[in-house]
């Protein structure tokens, strides 16, 4: 249930009315979001502001779109807002890039990653890897590239060029002028009329847009980049209330170029938020332990207790050959599919170090039969690559049983009399893309249509999204012996043409995955209903749930940067402070899931939670611990 709009605490208030500028610095679960959100709703309710005059920076679409619904909740947004957010009144509020390509009206498209593979194959460097996890001398070149232009220069810099902590890797794979590299790169982009994401953020900082409101909010300022600070500041010298929130201690996009200086320079009163909602003590304890091996960890109280496991995982096992050739099973203790039934009744968040190991992971609930969300180059259920199994599967799910032998099947071709169990064909409809992704998934002798119409009619289908068929306008392009071989739910995915899930050992999977999700599902999936993630740390800023599953462990390279560098190490410890502060309520450290990492969490919980205590960082008696 949301809390109303008076019910939240606005914190500083004494000192900083909502009238005055401010930074919020707050740790993990300390509300510096709806802190942020209480003042810009105070100032429109209660001082003459209204919803176009602010401007608001996310990290990420979805938390834009978190944030609108909590304004219209509470009645200083008009639901109907809602329905366009990207135009009228809310344009300015989202993610960085889309605020500024709003304001600068950009009209050129954004590279896609085939532009890049395009663009490396044409000077002869190998850009597609097999894994998404895999390094190649293209994806390196880009990393370079990247960092050079969040960092607000190019390669002519040669000292920053030196500080990319990605120049050595993009070095041992290749050896070319990197200067020559960029200026072919940006003679490519002319050619296509494309850009990359950064200069969606450069355009307007070079040619003096901006939203021009007179509130401003950014979140998440401790993981912005050098170009990132200089634009923000360029638009806070335009309004008249700036609200910048963030954490130092929860940077995880360092080897982007992000740092928490840029947050701990702005010019503005910062007010600690002291008191975390949603982390409970004994993972506090264990969060700030491993943050003061490299930092000075905020004093923070907390309202509530939580519970640590500390699980030996089963063996995730992988060859380049075969790929995962072990993952664990859904009846083993520890395993994914375990902890998903044993205690992800509400959400669960799966935290790894690298993609390999979320990979792993991802290919485990597959095997259970478990949809789960991951980052788009992975194998989850909600990437493009992946839609056609969420369509395909909840076709099978709606269409189980309707076989000519349950329902006369006149010459007419569709159903005619109803057999009476319960299964009426009329009740039944298909979402477009359901339909799409079913009739792309038919073999070619079952459709009554050539594959070439089929085609057409897919995209057709596809470009209304909205739009639904009943099964008997369905039945129009499929002959009758799709009914006999596509109705029998999890039975009917061998008879499948593998072709639209990809080629080779991908489309394997994808099939594998979609067989068991139909074994366990009892109906449809709705994006929205998984709750379920697997994902690295880096990519779970600003994330939260019920049961966070921790799998301790790094590689070998990671190791020996964090015992050479300083930098690296402190970047490091930041990164599994973040990991460790993501549970609402039950913490699962994983321990030896993958043979080729090293840990990095304390072997002993309790310890660690009683030194931390000692030690001060946090307040309270020694928290108690437990055991799967």
């Amino acid at each position: 249930m949301p809390m109303d709009l008076d019910d939240i605490e606005i914190t500083g208030i004494e000192n900083y009315p909502v009238t005055s500028s401010l930074a919020y610095h707050g740790p993990p679960g300390t509300g510096k979001t709806s802190k942020s959100a209480a003042r810009v709703g105070t100032l429109i309710r209660d001082h003459g502001y209204e919803m176009s005059d602010v401007t608001w920076v996310t990290y990420r679409r979805s938390l834009a779109r978190d944030t609108l619904t909590r304004l219209a909740e509470w009645d200083v947004l008009d639901p109907a807002e809602l329905e366009n957010p990207s135009e009228g009144a809310t344009r300015y509020i989202g993610t960085a890039h889309a605020v500024a390509n709003r304001c600068a009206s950009i009209g050129e498209a954004v590279v896609e990653p085939w532009h890049r593979g395009d663009f490396c194959e044409k000077r002869d460097m190998p850009y597609w890897t097999s894994q998404p996890w895999e390094d190649s001398a293209g994806k390196l070149l880009f990393r370079v590239l990247d960092y050079l232009a969040n960092a607000n220069t190019t390669p002519k810099d040669k000292a920053a060029v030196r500080e990319c902590p990605h120049i050595d890797d993009l070095r041992e794979h290749w050896q070319g002028d990197l200067l020559d590299a960029w200026y072919d790169w940006e003679d490519y982009k002319a050619q296509y009329n494309i850009i990359d994401f950064h200069e969606m953020l450069k355009r307007p900082l070079e040619e003096g847009d901006s939203p021009g409101r007179p509130i401003l909010v950014v979140d998440e300022y401790h993981d912005v980049t050098e170009l990132m600070d200089e634009l923000f500041r360029s638009w806070m010298d335009e309004a008249e209330i700036v609200i910048a929130a963030g954490d130092p201690h929860q940077v995880v996009n360092a080897y982007d170029g992000a740092s928490p200086s840029y947050f701990e320079n702005l010019d503005l009163p910062t007010v600690l938020l002291d008191t975390t909602y949603r982390v409970p003590e004994e993972h506090w304890a264990l969060a700030t332990r491993m943050l003061s091996d490299a930092h000075t960890p905020p004093t923070v109280r907390r309202d509530s207790r939580g519970l640590v496991n500390d699980i030996n995982s089963p063996l995730f096992e992988h060859s380049d050959e075969n790929g995962w050739v072990r993952v664990p099973g859904r009846e083993e203790q520890g395993s994914p599919g375990w902890v998903v039934d044993r205690h992800g009744r509400e959400s669960t968040l799966f935290l790894t170090r690298t993609r390999m190991q979320a990979d792993g992971i991802g290919a485990a609930l597959e095997a259970a039969g478990i949809p789960y969300r991951s980052q788009p180059e992975l194998h989850g259920w909600n990437t493009e690559e992946t839609d056609i199994r969420l369509a395909v599967h909840n076709a099978l799910q709606k269409i189980e049983g309707y076989s000519p032998t349950n329902f006369g099947y006149g010459g007419n071709k569709a159903f005619s009399a109803y057999t009476g169990n319960n299964k009426n064909p009329t009740d039944v409809s298909l979402q477009n893309t359901e339909a799409a992704g079913l009739l792309e998934a038919t073999s070619a002798h079952d459709l009554e249509d050539t594959r070439s119409d089929v085609n057409d009619l897919v995209d057709e289908l596809r470009d209304d999204e909205e739009g639904e068929l009943t099964l008997r306008e369905f039945d129009e392009h499929v002959t009758k012996s799709f009914w006999e071989r596509y109705t029998a739910g999890a039975n009917s995915v061998s008879r499948l043409n593998k072709g639209p899930f990809g080629t080779g050992s991908s489309a394997d999977r994808e099939i594998r995955a979609l067989k068991a999700a139909l074994n366990r599902q009892e109906g449809p999936i709705s994006p929205d209903s998984i709750n379920c993630h697997a994902i690295t740390i880096h990519a779970s800023k600003g994330m939260e749930a019920d049961d966070v599953v921790v799998y301790d462990g790094v590689s070998n390279r990671i190791l020996r940067e964090i015992q050479s560098n300083d930098e690296s190490r402190r970047n490091e410890y930041r990164t599994w402070y973040v990991a460790l502060s993501r549970a609402k309520k039950r913490l699962h450290v994983m321990r030896d899931a993958f043979a080729w990492t090293n840990s990095i969490i304390p072997t002993d919980l309790q310890s660690a939670a009683q030194e931390a205590y000692e030690q001060g960082h946090v307040q309270g008696d020694l928290p108690g611990g437990g055991s799967a």
